[in-house]
């Protein structure tokens, strides 16, 4: 179920979370997760194993609402933001798992895990990264930044290897909170226009996704059906 938590109220329940021996997975969703949670079995089966789920994308929290459910935007590199301002109750309690290119800002936060990568995560990648964290004693926030699809079934893996503490996935954050990749201002994201920014950036990388997106959601708005996860 896609949550009605507030901003703050996610960021109480991961602190919360963080203490715990459970592992929790927190997954910030957009209609791109939605959607290929409906295409793929298997990977709907992931997203809905998810302890939160948040409405990461304003067209996701604008169909919701359509739908008269509670909502508002929730989103990952904003959360990941006020994590790193908590900086000096989580420094030694944070994870980072990414690319090579955003270690150098986020060590100052925490530790960074440098990961392949490849399409998918083999058992010797899953191995290697489950050993890292293990080194992170008590309570611990891991943060993914690996991808859609991609981060889901990670953070799945690394709750089946019960690691503790919580696993959150932020797709582009790293890239956006590091500056290397631009970010919409925050106007444009306030005012839903995010995914155009992004499509305008990287036409190459996103005008597949986005326009197999679009073409999904208006067969459901057509006749008002998207299987979201109530």
């Amino acid at each position: 179920m896609i949550s009605s938590l507030s901003f703050n109220e996610t960021v109480e329940r991961i602190k919360n979370w963080s203490n715990g021996e459970q592992t929790r997975l927190v997954f910030c969703c957009t209609l791109n997760e939605i959607m290929e949670a409906e295409e793929n079995v298997e990977f709907g089966k992931l997203l809905k194993a998810g302890d939160l789920l948040t409405p990461d994308g304003m067209p996701l929290v604008w169909w919701l609402r359509w739908n008269g459910k509670k909502a508002q935007r929730v989103y990952g590199p904003e959360i990941l933001q006020k994590f790193i301002i908590l900086n000096l109750k989580f420094k030694n309690r944070m994870v980072f798992v990414g690319d090579e290119k955003n270690r150098d800002f986020f060590e100052k936060y925490g530790d960074y895990i440098v990961m392949p990568m490849r399409q998918r995560f083999e058992k010797g990648d899953y191995d290697v990264l489950v050993k890292s964290i293990g080194k992170v004693s008590g309570g611990k926030v891991i943060w993914l930044g690996l991808g859609a699809r991609k981060q889901i079934e990670v953070a799945s893996e690394l709750k089946r290897r019960k690691i503790g503490g919580v696993v959150v996935t932020v797709g582009a954050a790293f890239d956006f909170i590091s500056g290397n990749k631009k970010q919409a201002p925050r106007w444009i994201r306030q005012a839903g226009g995010e995914w155009l920014f992004r499509l305008i950036m990287e036409p190459k990388r996103l005008g597949q996704r986005y326009f197999k997106i679009i073409s999904w959601l208006l067969r459901r708005i057509c006749g008002r059906k998207l299987q979201l996860i109530y």
